[in-house]
């Protein structure tokens, strides 16, 4: 409802703008009321950045939700690196050992903190030797810390992308809401220029009821009088 609500006002106000331009009639009388050729060839601009402002938020948004997904992904791998070392170190490390790797306590839930304790693990597990023997050589350590870096990279692409999302939706609802207020405004004003041809107004996209005509009310009123 929300995108279709988007496509009818950049719609409705690019039909205004285009047969007020197209006719000659019309230009002349809206440009009595202050809507002269130049002002409408602005609004056409308007329009045009309206749906370039509808297009980037479109943009970024499916860009934010590409992030995102791969923050997800890289969390996930990132927290399956740190949970098997971490079940290997408890098993074959003593307190000490498991004190430098920082893991005294539980696994962190938050993205920020656990973090900082996989980088902890990853950097500590080369001086355990006794790890090298379970299979966490030089090659797999390197392996692990890739991952939290991946991890943090993926997270700062991920905060740029919903700032860009964020500020795009703001610049789209302006837009929208300056068109909005452009279109009331102008066909408010070209129902007052064109009063003597309203059916000009059609072609504005304004719905024109048929009214009676001069004679016809002339003749309701006749039959309406007592005889």
């Amino acid at each position: 409802m929300k995108h279709k609500s988007q496509t009818d006002i950049i719609h409705r106000a690019g039909l205004a703008v285009d047969n007020s331009l197209s006719s000659a009639e019309i230009q002349a009388a809206v440009a009595a009321y202050g809507y002269p050729a130049e002002k409408l060839i602005e609004a056409r601009a308007q329009v045009e950045a309206t749906q370039a402002a509808v297009n980037a938020q479109s943009f970024a948004k499916g860009k934010r939700i590409d992030a995102t997904q791969d923050f997800h992904q890289a969390l996930a791998a990132a927290r399956e690196a740190y949970r098997k070392l971490a079940k290997t170190a408890r098993v074959v490390c003593d307190k000490p050992t498991l004190s430098a790797l920082g893991l005294t306590g539980r696994e962190p839930r938050t993205t920020g903190g656990f973090l900082k304790a996989a980088s902890t693990l990853f950097e500590n597990a080369a001086d355990a030797p006794v790890l090298a023997q379970y299979g966490y050589d030089a090659a797999a350590l390197a392996a692990g810390r890739a991952a939290v870096v991946a991890l943090q990279a993926a997270g700062q692409r991920s905060d740029a992308a919903r700032g860009a999302a964020l500020a795009a939706t703001a610049q789209q609802r302006e837009a929208l809401k300056s068109l909005r207020v452009w279109l009331a405004r102008y066909v408010a004003i070209a129902k007052v220029a064109l009063r003597e041809n309203p059916q000009r107004l059609e072609g504005l996209g304004v719905l024109v009821r048929s009214g009676k005509t001069a004679a016809q009310r002339a003749a309701i009123r006749a039959r309406r009088k007592p005889k």
